[in-house]
């Protein structure tokens, strides 16, 4: 599970120059077990570097959608 999942981030951040530094998940109290949240720490590969912030939501059928924070 770990290992898809990061497999995923991965291919989701790279075709925009930016890799994965952090990933944590984020569990509310009434969240549905189908669902899952990650807030993602990402760094660009680009100058200027900097650090973004993304959440990340992966439902139960797969599909991942990323919306930037910060």
């Amino acid at each position: 599970m770990i290992e898809n999942l990061s497999t995923q981030l991965s291919r989701l951040f790279y075709p925009i120059n930016e890799r994965v530094g952090v990933s944590m998940g984020v569990v509310s109290g009434h969240q549905s077990k189908h669902k899952q949240k990650h807030l993602v720490f990402t760094i660009s590969l680009t100058k200027p570097t900097s650090v973004q912030v993304y959440l990340v939501k992966i439902t139960a059928k797969s599909e991942v959608k990323k919306m930037l924070v910060c």
